[in-house]
């Protein structure tokens, strides 16, 4: 069985987004009914601010899961985001060594 994936961060054209650089990032939910969303590439820059409209704006915080294992990179200002989402009661899973170690906590799952 294999899941299906609805990208929801787009762009105007309904592709992922990403800045001059092609630092991408992809946020997609796995079905209409899960609270996880599965996050890909850098949390820098202006993504940092889709992702906390994604989350927080959205009200999708306390009890969220948030598949955080294929995020490559994340800036400063990614980072405290992940710690004020984990803070709000947010699961942060798939964490990289490094992504841990910046977040601090022991929030390395799986």
């Amino acid at each position: 069985m294999t899941a299906e994936f609805r990208p929801i961060c787009r762009g105007s054209l309904g592709t992922p987004i990403a800045n001059e650089r092609l630092r991408m990032l992809r946020i997609t939910q796995p079905s209409e009914s899960s609270s996880a969303l599965i996050v890909e590439g850098q949390l820098v820059g202006p993504w940092v601010d889709e992702f906390r409209r994604i989350t927080f704006d959205a009200g999708v915080v306390a009890g969220a899961r948030l598949d955080l294992r294929h995020v490559s990179f994340a800036d400063a200002e990614g980072i405290a985001l992940l710690r004020q989402l984990r803070a709000a009661g947010a699961r942060l899973e798939g964490c990289s060594e490094f992504l841990s170690a910046l977040i601090g906590g022991g929030d390395r799952a799986g």
